[in-house]
């Protein structure tokens, strides 16, 4: 047996390891992309979520505001119906 013929499974095996590896690295290279993408746009991200923090922080107070709405309706009708009207 020549030895060309009995190193071919080793070429073989060597090229299928290197196809992978550069497979890997590919998958990982992009995942890191995207990673730096996120690690971006985390701090747009945290500053959106503390400006809707601030805007809602006031609507435990929307039932405050009903009921004196509702206070001020009723004392209107209690007065316009003393008024007469």
């Amino acid at each position: 047996m020549p030895v060309a013929e009995s190193l071919f499974g080793w070429y073989v095996g060597l090229s299928v390891a290197f196809a992978v590896i550069v497979v890997v690295v590919a998958v990982v290279a992009s995942i890191l992309t995207l990673a730096l993408r996120v690690a971006d746009q985390a701090p747009r991200a945290a500053d959106g979520l503390r400006a809707v923090a601030e805007n809602t922080a006031l609507i435990p107070a929307v039932d405050t505001v009903n009921a004196s709405g509702l206070a001020i309706l009723a004392a209107c009708q209690a007065a316009r119906a003393a008024l007469g009207g």
